[in-house]
């Protein structure tokens, strides 16, 4: 597995979501780079202007686009070149949020967008950083915001909200695996699971699925990071709808999860439903889909796996969450027992603690009593 696997999907998923809120034929982009989304809104005809931090990287992004619409300049989004012009949209993919005057440095960007321009930027959701109480080491080296600072920066701006879309949940979610006590997207094996998506297709299908119609329809809470499409023209009302509507949704999701917490989200949750269940038809997915839901919703009071698939399909996700259950109180007794006197004492010979060596037959010989019985 290569370690910046889940960084380029995630830069793939936003750069995904930047091509569709891009309006007009002119965009400027202040962190340009080879293959990224101005290759293709340029290869679409749209005018791009690209600017590059270093000679190098500009050399680079000069090959690449040779035969495109494409100016490039050495520049940055906090070292803006002179005589830049106005545009139509304005990029900004991970390079805010990186000092917590980030609301600063959106306005040099907003005076090179025309009025009723689009600037599009990412940056790490606070509400999730919040939601999974989240350490600040465990940070990707950039300011978190809140859904309540997106408002209220829209608002002081002068610009409207049209859409925040959550994405990367699930390469970089900081929801908590409970077997194992840490967070699912940290882990070694979730992560080797990943990397089948560049050989199955099936998995990738059921990743952009989850990806795009599950968690980009979510509120921030659930997601790491979001891509923001603010338009350059007032609109206090519709941020103050959008904020209410961030607060409405995580209200539904404070309880009980199952599938009518989460299907008012949805704008056709039958049909969802129908397409997580033919995603579920093989092997893999319904690995993944178990592990992911297993820690996402750890937390939550209750939650009912089976309801988001058909009646009468749910059940191996019944089956699975109790096995796993029986596995993780197995594993904490086998783990405890000998730990204190007089057991502890007992299995000590030569100086050494032999307690330890029993915890492998001593699962597997409780796991079989147990699903005996149960048999």
């Amino acid at each position: 597995m290569h370690k910046d696997d889940s960084r380029v999907r995630c830069r793939v998923l936003k750069e995904a979501l930047c091509e569709a809120g891009v309006i007009g034929q002119s965009v400027l982009d202040v962190a340009i780079r080879p293959g990224g989304v101005s290759q293709r809104l340029a290869g679409n005809g749209l005018s791009v202007t690209g600017l590059c931090r270093t000679q190098e990287q500009l050399d680079a992004c000069s090959e690449a686009f040779e035969s495109l619409p494409v100016t490039l300049q050495l520049g940055d989004a906090l070292a803006l070149p002179p005589g830049l012009g106005e545009f139509d949209a304005v990029l900004a993919l991970d390079v805010l949020g990186e000092s917590p005057d980030w609301q600063d440095d959106l306005q040099p960007l907003l005076g090179r967008l025309r009025p009723g321009g689009r600037i599009l930027f990412s940056a790490r959701a606070q509400d999730h950083v919040e939601r999974f109480a989240v350490e600040k080491s465990a940070g990707q080296g950039s300011i978190a915001i809140a859904a309540v600072q997106l408002r209220q920066a829209a608002d002081a701006l002068g610009l409207a909200i049209r859409s925040v879309t959550p994405c990367c949940a699930m390469d970089h979610g900081a929801f908590v695996f409970p077997a194992e006590g840490r967070i699912l997207t940290g882990q070694h094996w979730w992560q080797r699971l990943l990397t089948w998506i560049e050989t199955d297709p099936a998995l990738r299908d059921f990743y952009l699925f989850l990806e795009r119609e599950f968690f980009g329809r979510m509120p921030l809470s659930l997601s790491p990071s979001f891509v923001a499409v603010l338009e350059k023209q007032p609109d206090a009302k519709g941020n103050q709808d959008w904020l209410a509507q961030q607060a409405a949704m995580n209200a539904a999701l404070g309880g009980k999860i199952d599938f009518a917490a989460v299907a008012q989200m949805l704008p056709e949750p039958e049909a969802w439903q129908a397409r997580l269940a033919a995603h579920l038809t093989t092997p893999r997915n319904r690995a993944l889909f178990f592990h992911l839901w297993t820690a996402l919703w750890g937390s939550a009071p209750d939650v009912d796996m089976a309801s988001f698939l058909p009646p009468g399909q749910g059940q191996f996700l019944v089956e699975w969450t109790h096995k796993g259950m029986l596995d993780m109180w197995v594993t904490a007794l086998a783990r405890a027992w000998h730990v204190p006197d007089p057991f502890r004492t007992a299995l000590v010979y030569h100086d050494v603690g032999l307690g330890s060596v029993t915890e492998y037959s001593g699962i597997n010989n409780l796991l079989t009593a147990c699903l005996k019985k149960e048999g």
